[in-house]
């Protein structure tokens, strides 16, 4: 799966039709997004996984941890959110 977070911080995540917005489905408002904001929305973990025999590098991914146990595993992921 493709994914980031926007400047904005809102998450959207690629389908075949290009990239989708997220809106949370807990919120009283139907247009509210599921962004960095809310406080179950947790900050990006780079995973790697190594072949235990060899030690070469199978897979690079992120997982998002969001609400209600939630983790959504990338394959690409971008952050565009600024450090400062």
């Amino acid at each position: 799966m493709k994914g980031k977070i926007d400047k904005g911080g809102a998450l959207l995540i690629t389908r075949p039709r290009g990239e989708a917005k997220q809106y949370c489905p807990f919120s009283a408002n139907d247009m509210e997004r599921c962004s960095d904001y809310c406080p179950h929305f947790g900050e990006p973990e780079h995973t790697t996984t190594q072949n235990y025999y060899t030690g070469e590098i199978e897979s690079n991914s992120t997982l998002l941890r969001l609400c209600h146990g939630t983790v959504l595993v990338f394959d690409e992921f971008t952050d565009e959110r600024s450090a400062t």
